[in-house]
Order: structure tokens, then sequence, then C-alpha cells
């Protein structure tokens, strides 16, 4: 093929092909990630001033690892990560499937308490960081909305019928009322 006969679609065909090779690879054949236990402990350092030593990186939830991915693929990651030494995990309730496959993970590890053959000392060395901020916001939002509503109900004003700019004026005086 000419340079000048290369278009823009072959381009992003190749960029395409480009990023899924940089993906997969990783996990596939001789070169798979984890394929082999680390040689070496992975790095630590303090996290903040919990005291707790932690991985210099972690694995995040919110990556493959919330997707529905083919078997048990993004359980295995997790199984892998924790056995070649991770000890900084983080999720979050809004990373759909992460926490249920980070259970499973834990369910081959043993480190669900209460279950036979519980590895207290692995469990121990795990940081598990859980974002919730989401469902603080969540409830704010409701509560605002609702004093809105009510603001709105007693003045007698039909809250469906508010404008935009009534309705952030009503939004402003709920927040300063927190």
């Amino acid at each position: 093929m000419k340079a000048k006969d290369f278009s823009r679609r072959d381009a992003i065909r190749w960029a395409g092909g480009a990023a899924m090779a940089t993906t997969f690879l990783p996990f596939s054949g001789k070169f798979a990630a984890w394929s082999h236990p680390a040689e070496k402990p992975l790095a630590t350092r303090l996290l903040g001033r919990t005291g707790r030593e932690v991985t210099t990186f972690g694995l995040a939830g919110g990556n493959k690892i919330q997707w529905e991915l083919p078997g048990d693929e993004a359980v295995q990651i997790v199984v892998k990560a924790i056995r070649a030494g991770m000890t900084y995990i983080e999720t979050a309730n809004n990373y759909f499937l992460s926490q249920e496959k980070m259970g499973k993970a834990f369910e081959i590890l043993n480190l669900k308490p209460g279950l036979p053959g519980y590895d207290h000392s692995l469990r121990g060395r795990l940081f598990i960081a859980t974002k919730t901020a989401l469902r603080h916001a969540n409830r704010r939002f409701v509560s605002r909305f609702r004093a809105m509503e009510d603001t709105a109900r007693e003045r007698g004003e039909d809250f469906s019928a508010l404008s935009l700019e009534q309705m952030d004026t009503l939004w402003e005086e709920a927040k300063r009322g927190e």
C-alpha cells in the first residue's frame, strides 16, 4: 500500500488493532501478566496517615474488573493481583460489577470471614478503599429536592409548574438550609 493510499479509515482500523493488542497481549500466552510468581516483593509505602503499608500501585475496580468479561477473567485478575503481592485495592459502589467480582475472588482466596479456611493473615495485609461519596451525594440530593418540594407547597406553588429559575432559587435555599 502506498502512503497516499492510507486513508483515515485505515488509520482508525490500525489504531484500533494496536489498542486491542496492547490491551490483551499482556493477558495471553507466555507474556501473560502474573503468569509467574513475582521474583521480588512489590514496592510499598505508607498510606497517608493510616500507618498502613501498601503497594505503591494498586488494583482499581473501575477498570476491567467492573465489566462483564468472558468467563471469570475479571475474578482471575483480582486473584492474580493479590497472589502477586498487591495489597492496595479500591472499588466503589458505582463501579457496577466490581464489588461482585472482588467478592468472588475473595471466596477463591479464602478472604471471607466466617467461612472455612479463612486466611486472616492475607486479609490483614489488604487495604480495601471503597469510595462511598456517591451515597452521601445521593442522600443530599434527595434531601434538597424534598426541601424544594416542601417549600413550594408551603408557598402554595405547584412544583411541576415552576420555571427553571424558580427551581434554582429553591435549590439554593435548600442548600443554605442544611
